[in-house]
């Protein structure tokens, strides 16, 4: 009867052992793909004024390291002082370049975009260098469901025919909600 029960522990054991490996590779697995699709409200207020601005971002991440595509703009257009009662338009997006880490159910995700910006005031376009730095804690509500806060600086390049303080080398807060996985 004892050698039965060693017989059966050592097999439950090695059963056990068996299994914890296999989801432990498993798990591997998961940690070298995953993804991420997005929409941000980035929040800030500049010269005594609200501004906020919104967008997608969305790409694959091998090994942690993230590739990606981001843009956001202001919507609806705001009728400002600072433009004569123009509507200003104003987008920027590009390439995001960043890491991403997660442990259990909190994460963090760091990236850089570098593409380019485009504002509309009164009929008159202009194109400006953009690159933005952003940093994100992630908060896992369910397995990919996340929502999260960060902060991200946006340098524009300073050619300019109109007054951007409002957007222009500005830091803001964001709030995220997406899937990352």
């Amino acid at each position: 009867m004892k050698s039965k029960m060693i017989i059966m522990a050592i097999f439950l054991i090695s059963f056990g052992a068996a299994n914890l490996s296999y989801a432990q590779k498993k798990e591997q697995k998961k940690a070298l793909l995953g993804g991420w699709a997005v929409y941000e409200q980035q929040l800030g207020a500049l010269d005594n004024s609200f501004f906020t601005l919104g967008g997608v971002s969305l790409g694959i991440s091998f090994f942690g390291i993230s590739v990606g595509l981001a843009v956001y703009g202001n919507y609806p257009y705001e009728s400002n002082r600072s433009f004569i009662g123009n509507d200003l338009q104003f987008y920027y997006g590009g390439i995001q370049l960043g890491y991403k880490k997660t442990w259990g159910a909190v994460g963090t995700r760091a990236f850089l975009l570098l593409g380019g910006a485009s504002t509309k005031v009164g009929g008159h376009y202009k194109a400006y260098f953009a690159l933005a730095p952003s940093f994100h804690i992630d908060f896992h509500i369910f397995k990919s469901l996340v929502i999260s806060a960060g902060v991200n600086y946006r340098y524009l390049s300073n050619e300019s025919l109109y007054d951007l303080n409002y957007w222009k080398n500005s830091i803001s807060g964001t709030l995220s909600i997406g899937w990352v996985h």
